[in-house]
Formats: C-alpha cells, sequence, structure tokens
C-alpha cells in the first residue's frame, strides 16, 4: 500500500490541510461558537475566548499537527530549491507556510511553539552542514514569521488566558537576558 503513494500528493494534502485548518482556527478565535468543528472525541468546553482548535478536539492535539506538517512542509520547501518551481506552486507553498504558522500561533499550544522551535534549529544545522543553499530555509521562515506578524497585529481575539499564554514569551526573554547578564 505504501508503494502506491506518491510523496507530492501528500505534500500537497498537508498544504491544504494547513491553509484550510488556519483559516478555521481564524474564524474560531474571532468569532467561536458557530465555527467549532468536533474532533475524535468531541471538546466540551468549546465556546466564546477559546484557543483554536482546528480540526482536532483540542488544542494540544491542533497545534502539534500543525508543527509536525510545517516541519515536513519546510523541509520539502528547502530541498526544492534546485527544482524551478512555478510561480503558482511557490505561493501554493509559502501561503500554506504562512497560515500553518498562523494556525500554529492561535492554537496557543507552547509546547507545539518550542518543538517548532526546535525544529527549525535542527533543519538549519543540517542544511548548514550540506550543500543545500539555506536561502528557501529563510524564505520560508521569513514568511511564516511575517504572516504571524501581521495577524497578531490585525486580528486581536479575546481569547482567554491568552496574556498569560504569551507572557510565556516574555519570561523566556527575560530570563535569557538575564543569564547573559
Amino acid at each position: 500500500a505504501i508503494r502506491t503513494v506518491k510523496l507530492e500528493t501528500l505534500f500537497w494534502g498537508m498544504k491544504m490541510y494547513l491553509i484550510v485548518s488556519c483559516i478555521l482556527i481564524l474564524l474560531q478565535v474571532t468569532f467561536a461558537g458557530p465555527f467549532f468543528v468536533a474532533g475524535f472525541l468531541g471538546q466540551m468546553n468549546f465556546g466564546k475566548c477559546t484557543q483554536g482548535l482546528g480540526f482536532g478536539n483540542t488544542h494540544i492535539w491542533a497545534g502539534g499537527t500543525i508543527a509536525w506538517m510545517l516541519s515536513i512542509i519546510l523541509t520539502r520547501y528547502t530541498l526544492s530549491h534546485k527544482e524551478k518551481l512555478s510561480i503558482s506552486a511557490e505561493c501554493f507553498f509559502l501561503c500554506s507556510m504562512g497560515l500553518g504558522a498562523v494556525g500554529l500561533f492561535y492554537t496557543l499550544h507552547r509546547g507545539a511553539w518550542v518543538g517548532m522551535f526546535l525544529a527549525m534549529l535542527v533543519l538549519a544545522w543540517v542544511f548548514s552542514r550540506s550543500d543545500y543553499p539555506l536561502r528557501s530555509l529563510f524564505k520560508g521562515l521569513a514568511v511564516m514569521f511575517i504572516f504571524v506578524s501581521v495577524c497578531r497585529l490585525v486580528i486581536h481575539p479575546d481569547v482567554y488566558k491568552m496574556r498569560e499564554k504569551m507572557s510565556f514569551l516574555q519570561n523566556v526573554a527575560t530570563h535569557r537576558r538575564d543569564m547573559l547578564a
């Protein structure tokens, strides 16, 4: 059964999942109730002011899935530098990575953020030791950062405990600055 799977079809499915899931997450954190999609077990505490769930039944499952797919798509995009991608194929890659990063951000799953950050570090280390140019990797990371920054400035959902979740990043930065001083 595995031999009949075409990898490009699998990558296409992952990119579509990232795009559709992110749109659903943005609708969930902005408008809540009407855009709830029950996961495998259903989510009983969904309502106003919740984190984005996408197609998962919890933000943990959604964040882990998105981080996993984002790392695979980012790797595939970096490896495709030798291929001549059409403009539409490159836009599809970049939009799926950008929207996937936004979806990951609005799940507010800090463990998935850390996992994605570590995956980016490993990718940068592996590709820096090989003959692959890092231009594609940095281009993908820049697009992800720009999409998250723009959505963070434009979309202000009233997510329960969002300040507490975001203070995690400030605490890490403050602790790191104190360690370096």
